[in-house]
């Protein structure tokens, strides 16, 4: 009886032993092959960026020219300029000369932001001269009036630093050093970045 029933207890356990050694040995196979597979995965990545061809590398331009850097805002400036219907360069310009484009520029006299408006014409225009987008949108408005007004660029300009006042008093460009200087200044700069909006909107 004992011998019976120590057989019947190896059978049950053969029974049992054999499927877990078969699975043992499939989640064996599985993990090494899945191991196997990844390092390949990873020699071959390796392979392939080490082989890649040069020319499909990114550089700074197609023609070997460096990347044009334009000032923040750029963007929101350009933007504005065209809505408004005023040339961006000359946008770009004014707020290069009046405020080298920093946002919290207050002058001695009062004028805020990148724009340098005054309190008085901002609230003429209607707009919060200490929110970026609406100071920008405010000079770029204030500019197109005087374009509008007098024809003429370097008039607008002396408008723009003087007063329009001024420049109707004087018929022209009023003779104050500082605005002539604002108006050579501008101009100078007008004609740079007319180069450079120019190649940027093309690439």
């Amino acid at each position: 009886m004992a011998a019976n029933s120590t057989c019947r207890l190896w059978k049950v356990g053969a029974k049992l032993l054999i499927p877990l050694l078969i699975l043992g040995s499939c989640l064996t196979i599985i993990i090494f092959t899945f191991d196997l597979d990844s390092r390949s995965s990873a020699m071959l990545l390796n392979s392939f960026e080490h082989s890649a061809p040069k020319d499909l590398e990114r550089t700074e331009d197609e023609s070997g020219a460096p990347a044009i850097e334009l000032p923040h805002p750029y963007d929101l400036i350009i933007a504005t300029a065209t809505e408004y219907g005023v040339d961006p360069a000359l946008v770009l310009a004014v707020a290069d000369i009046e405020s080298n484009y920093k946002v919290d520029a207050m002058s001695h006299k009062g004028a805020i932001g990148v724009m340098q408006l005054m309190p008085a014409t901002a609230r003429e225009l209607g707009v919060n001269p200490y929110i970026l987008e609406e100071n920008i949108e405010g000079g770029v408005r204030y500019l197109a009036k005087l374009l509008a007004k007098y024809g003429d660029v370097k008039l607008a300009l002396a408008a723009y630093n003087a007063g329009m006042g001024i420049v109707d008093r004087y018929g022209g460009v009023p003779p104050f050093r500082e605005t002539q200087n604002y108006v050579k200044k501008v101009l100078s700069r007008y004609g740079e970045y007319s180069d450079l909006v120019r190649l940027a909107l093309r690439s």
